[in-house]
């Protein structure tokens, strides 16, 4: 909820030509993620965003780097151009506080020439910053001719900066869509394949949300708790943990269409359960929805859109029965009680 954004905006040998301001480029993508984050974070926030002036002269061609999306952020070629970025634009940055660096080159440049990667820790004079990340160009060019083409869009950019900056994982399981294998969280949230808003829980774990907004049930006891969607802006509870063992717990949050779910049809608005297990800590692994018996896990707009419960419909998972007592666009009522 508080950061400083970093844009390193660079032109190489084989970019294109500068024709605006570094700012005039790619400010309509910091602003998407400072809106989304200001409105996602209850807690008092402040995010500032360090643009230079003018495009920074990088020597020699960024393609030779060979940045690539699944790449890792210590690979040979993205130590390589760590090392050889902050040795050319440190001198003409100031990084005092920054937490996150975001590399741009000029608009216009092919896709071809920068893909979307994770450059890992800056070790600059003013100190580390702790999280860096290229982006595609501000164009279209090559764009049937490049991988990963959707990390265009300022969406991603989200996605992708919370796998970078927060380590978070993919929560689609296997991403098989299938039932019967490790489904994960289906096609839920910010972190799976197909869209939405971040969890509750994931924005408890980084600071969007405060430990007075969750509901704590004591073992073998009862709770009923109002629960505000998770993506609408407010300081009420936003979630409810069922402690199972101590590595395991049920969550259970109320889904609107808000925030990044805007589109979400109406049918998969309600209550959404889910496992958290942090000893499954394999890759897209530990979340696991908890599932109601009477939907088709086929149908809606997209993979286990209609694993909500609506209102009178009730789940039992780890001898706990979580009922829904009562709905509106105020979120949900939820009874828990021991099955």
């Amino acid at each position: 909820p508080k950061m400083v954004i970093q844009i390193i905006p660079i032109v190489a040998d084989d970019s294109a030509k500068p024709i605006n301001a570094p700012e005039q480029d790619y400010k309509r993508f910091t602003d998407f993620i400072v809106d989304w984050a200001k409105h996602s974070s209850d807690q008092l926030s402040n995010f500032e965003v360090r643009f230079p002036k003018n495009y920074l002269r990088f020597d020699g061609k960024l393609d030779s780097y060979g940045i690539f999306h699944e790449a890792r952020h210590d690979s040979a070629e993205h130590l390589r151009f760590n090392k050889d970025l902050v040795r050319q634009v440190d001198p003409y940055i100031n990084f005092t506080g920054a937490n996150l660096a975001i590399i741009v080159t000029t608009a216009g440049t092919p896709l071809s020439v920068l893909s979307q990667g994770t450059i890992g820790e800056l070790n600059t004079d003013e100190g580390v910053v702790h999280t860096s990340a290229t982006q595609f160009p501000y164009t279209l060019i090559d764009f049937n001719q490049v991988r990963f083409k959707n990390l265009t869009l300022p969406y991603w950019w989200l996605h992708e900066l919370y796998h970078s900056g927060f380590g978070l994982a993919h929560h689609d399981g296997d991403g098989l869509e299938n039932i019967n294998s490790e489904y994960g969280l289906g096609s839920w949230s910010l972190m799976s394949r197909a869209g939405g808003d971040l969890l509750a829980w994931d924005k408890w774990l980084v600071g969007f949300i405060g430990d007075n907004q969750i509901n704590c049930v004591a073992p073998n006891s009862s709770s009923v708790t109002w629960l505000a969607p998770s993506s609408v802006k407010t300081t009420h509870q936003k979630l409810t943990i069922i402690p199972v063992s101590e590595f395991k717990v049920i969550a259970i949050e109320s889904i609107r269409a808000s925030g990044l779910y805007y589109k979400l049809e109406k049918e998969s608005e309600g209550v959404m359960v889910y496992e958290i297990d942090l000893l499954q800590n394999f890759l897209e692994t530990g979340l696991k929805l908890v599932l109601p018996t009477n939907r088709d896990p086929n149908k809606g707009g997209f993979f286990l859109a209609q694993a909500t419960l609506k209102e009178g419909e009730a789940v039992v998972t780890n001898g706990h029965r979580i009922t829904v007592v009562e709905s509106g666009n105020f979120g949900d009522v939820v009874k828990v009680e021991k099955a």
